[in-house]
C-alpha cells in the first residue's frame, strides 16, 4: 500500500474542483462542520477518480470497460461488480476506503424493460486510489494498494492536482422551468387512503409514498451541488459524475454499512437533528421522550430493520445498541 501526505483542507469541496475534469470522479460528503461537536459519523470525506474497470448498463445488457477493452453481458450487475472485488482483492486497513467499487444501483435494477429515465440501472466504477481526507486529524492523504499500472504512472500528477488550488472558473447553474411531479393532487390522495387502509388492515409497517420531481436546468450542476451541501449539511452527501449525468444525494440517513462480517444500519425516524444551543437541545430530547408519535414511529422502524437483517444475518446476532 502506498500512501501520500497532502496539505489539510477544511473546505473538501476545493480538492474535488482540482480533480472533476478527470474520469467519473466521485465525492462522498461528511459536511464536516468545525464548529460543532465532532462526531465519529462526520470524520472521513473520499474522494476518487480515473477506475480502471467501469460498468454499467446498456439497454438490458451490462457494459463493462476495462481498460482498452469493452464487452458486453448478460449477467446479473452486482455479480459483476463482486467478481472484479474479489479479482482485486485488498489487505484489511482501518483507513475507509483504499480502492474498490463505488457508484449506483436503481431501484429498478432487475427489471427488464427499458425505463423512461435515459439513466443506466447500474453504474459502478473499480478505483484503484482515492483521497482520504480524516477531520479529527486534520490531515490528508492519498492512497492506492497499486492494482492499477496507471496509477502509479499518473501517482506524481494526483499529489500535485491535490496539493494545489485554482480558482473555480464553471459555469453557473440555471433553473429553466417550472418544478412538476409525476402526481396531481387527488391522484397523491387517493394513493394516500390506500396506504393508510394497508396499515389499519396490519399488511404492513409503512410505506415511502414518495413522488418524483422535475425541471429543466442548464449549467454546471457542481454549482448547485456546493449550495445544496451547505445548506443541508447532512453526514451523507454525495456527488457521482458519471460523464453523461451525475447524481447529486443529501441522504440524513446511513442505510446500511458492512465491515468484515458486521451489519450496521442508524435509522433516524422519530428523531430531531441536534441544536448548536444546549437549553434548545435539551428541550427537543425531552420532547422527544414525551411525544407518543415519535417513539412508535422509531421503534417501527427499528422493528422493521430488525427483521430485514435477520433475513441476512446469524440467528440472535442482532443487537439493538441505542433507541428512544
Amino acid at each position: 500500500m502506498l500512501i501520500s501526505k497532502i496539505p489539510y483542507k477544511v473546505d473538501t469541496t476545493t480538492y474535488y474542483e482540482q480533480i472533476r475534469h478527470l474520469d467519473w470522479p466521485v465525492f462522498f460528503d461528511s459536511c464536516y462542520q468545525s464548529d460543532r461537536e465532532k462526531s465519529q459519523y462526520a470524520r472521513y470525506d473520499i474522494i476518487s477518480a480515473d477506475p480502471f474497470v467501469k460498468i454499467y448498463s446498456n439497454l438490458n445488457s451490462i457494459k463493462v470497460c476495462e481498460k482498452n477493452q469493452t464487452f458486453h453481458s448478460n449477467d446479473d450487475g452486482l455479480e459483476i461488480v463482486q467478481n472484479y472485488i474479489n479479482k482485486y482483492s485488498r489487505p484489511y486497513s482501518e483507513i475507509p476506503f483504499i480502492g474498490g467499487a463505488i457508484g449506483y444501483c436503481s431501484y429498478e435494477m432487475d427489471e427488464k424493460k427499458i425505463d423512461n429515465y435515459n439513466l443506466p440501472k447500474i453504474s459502478m466504477g473499480i478505483y484503484d486510489w482515492a483521497l482520504i481526507v480524516d477531520h479529527f486529524l486534520q490531515e490528508a492523504y492519498l492512497v492506492t494498494t497499486n492494482v492499477d499500472e496507471e496509477t502509479k504512472k499518473n501517482w506524481s500528477k494526483y499529489i500535485k492536482l491535490l496539493s494545489t488550488s485554482t480558482s473555480d472558473k464553471s459555469q453557473k447553474f440555471i433553473v429553466k422551468s417550472e418544478i412538476e411531479d409525476n402526481s396531481n393532487f387527488e391522484d397523491y390522495r387517493n394513493k394516500f387512503k390506500l396506504v393508510m387502509d394497508y396499515l389499519k388492515e396490519g399488511d404492513c409497517y409503512q410505506i415511502n409514498l414518495s413522488k418524483q420531481y422535475k425541471v429543466l436546468v442548464e449549467g454546471d450542476s457542481w454549482q448547485f451541488y456546493k449550495i445544496f451541501r451547505n445548506s443541508n449539511k447532512s453526514r451523507y452527501m454525495a456527488y457521482l459524475d458519471f460523464t453523461d449525468f451525475e447524481i447529486l444525494s443529501g441522504s440524513p440517513e446511513r442505510f446500511i454499512q458492512v465491515r468484515g462480517n458486521e451489519v450496521n444500519t442508524r435509522p433516524i425516524k422519530g428523531t430531531i437533528g441536534r441544536d448548536k444551543n444546549h437549553d434548545r437541545d435539551k428541550k427537543n430530547a425531552l420532547a422527544l421522550k414525551e411525544s407518543v408519535k415519535d417513539q412508535s414511529e422509531n421503534l417501527m422502524i427499528v422493528d422493521l430493520l430488525r427483521n430485514d437483517l435477520s433475513k441476512n444475518c446469524d440467528i440472535g446476532s442482532i443487537k439493538v445498541s441505542r433507541i428512544i
